[in-house]
């Protein structure tokens, strides 16, 4: 899911619109970003560019762009065959050994990136530098109920979908395919509790809940939840605002609001409600088909720069 930004950013360029709005005497906060599957931390149609856009918003902003592995192409296949619980502690320890993090930082995710920062928060905060602002873009924080398309020459992509088309909970898969490791079958929601490695558990969905996960998210100054207007991608796009499927069909959304897990506030999303805390926006396009206009007047000036 790599970002066609290129025409986006040449537009922005062009109207004058990459205008610093750093404040005088201010270090910028850091931000700490994780790409989406199929992309990797430096590619420079994607990541780099992000990471350009907002630096020439905030003028020497230190961003951590998250590699998993010792090269941008092993961080791409990590988006595909890796564990999540493993990623979120190697960023967790990456975070602690970042003297530039030391002072705090915002958080900026993509896609499943989203819900691995998510989990950054909920398993680490306790023990890492504040966290102050956490923005997912087309996170699928409920999971998804269909394995994502492919790109044709994707050939990682193809054979990832295909082992996790066998079977996302049998042992090896759940293990070791992340798109199996947040996928929730509606038809299924016992195997989903018993067998789901990582989204299950960072939603406090079993019947024992983590109390750390909800008091580590609730120590955000704000969690912002972006949905693509015309996301055919994630399925169902409703989880990009914590909705799902209802049980036992996908003929039918239930809204975050609705949820048990929102109702009985399993991780702090209705405090975050409550207290003008969680936010949720809406952007035009497919997924991770960004608008650079919209990007850096609703989410890079009013969340980032501060």
């Amino acid at each position: 899911m790599r970002l066609p930004l290129l025409l986006g950013l040449a537009l922005v360029v062009a109207c004058g619109l990459a205008t610093a709005s750093v404040h005088a005497g201010q270090t910028p906060r850091p931000i700490v970003m994780w790409h989406g599957m199929g992309d990797n931390c430096c590619s420079k149609h994607s990541m780099d560019m992000i990471a350009g856009i907002i630096k020439d918003h905030i003028p020497g902003v230190y961003i951590y762009s998250v590699m998993i592995g010792s090269s941008p192409a092993e961080d791409t296949a990590a988006g595909f065959f890796g564990n999540m619980n493993s990623q979120v502690a190697t960023v967790c320890d990456h975070i602690a050994n970042d003297p530039q993090l030391a002072n705090g930082f915002n958080l900026l995710g993509f896609s499943q990136g989203g819900q691995l920062l998510r989990g950054v928060v909920e398993r680490c905060a306790h023990k890492l530098p504040p966290m102050h602002n956490l923005i997912t873009y087309g996170g699928q924080h409920q999971g998804v109920s269909e394995i994502p398309n492919c790109e044709p020459t994707s050939e990682l992509c193809q054979n990832a979908a295909k082992l996790a088309g066998m079977g996302v909970y049998l042992p090896w898969i759940r293990d070791h395919i992340v798109q199996a490791q947040y996928f929730l079958d509606p038809f299924d929601y016992d195997a989903y509790l018993k067998y789901n490695q990582y989204m299950a558990d960072i939603n406090n969905q079993r019947a024992e809940k983590n109390p750390l996960y909800k008091a580590n998210l609730l120590t955000l100054n704000k969690l912002i939840l972006v949905r693509f207007n015309n996301d055919t991608i994630v399925i169902p796009r409703a989880s990009e605002h914590f909705g799902r499927y209802a049980l036992g069909t996908m003929d039918r959304i239930v809204p975050m609001t609705e949820t048990p897990l929102y109702q009985e506030d399993w991780i702090g999303l209705q405090e975050l409600n409550n207290s003008s805390r969680l936010l949720l926006l809406d952007t035009p396009g497919e997924h991770m088909q960004i608008d650079i206009d919209d990007f850096v007047n609703n989410v890079v000036k009013p969340y980032l720069d501060n």
